[in-house]
């Protein structure tokens, strides 16, 4: 397991594919993703391979299917994306949405 892994795992977030998906449940039906892709060629981070999008995802009660996405950070290099998350989970804490 990387420091990635671990730093997200520390964070709450269920390791799905190493370095690559990221889950946390915020809600019954409301998910917090990371998912990592590689970028185009002009597009290559300075820090680390891959560029990471953060995002929310709203899930439907009877079929489970998507039904609202707020991306909060799109194509970001590994730090930009955890300084992020970070802050947007201590926003979450501060209002009680989720337990620090």
């Amino acid at each position: 397991m990387n420091s990635l892994d671990k730093e997200m795992k520390r964070l709450g977030f269920n390791v799905a594919i190493p370095q690559l998906l990221y889950t946390r449940d915020i809600g019954k039906h409301t998910t917090l993703l990371v998912e990592g892709e590689f970028p185009p060629r002009k597009m290559v981070p300075a820090v680390g391979v891959y560029v990471y999008t953060f995002y929310k995802a709203r899930y439907e009660f009877k079929d489970g299917r998507m039904s609202h996405v707020k991306v909060y950070a799109e194509r970001r290099d590994v730090r930009s994306m955890l300084f992020k998350v970070k802050k947007h989970l201590e926003f979450l804490a501060e209002n009680q949405i989720i337990s620090k």
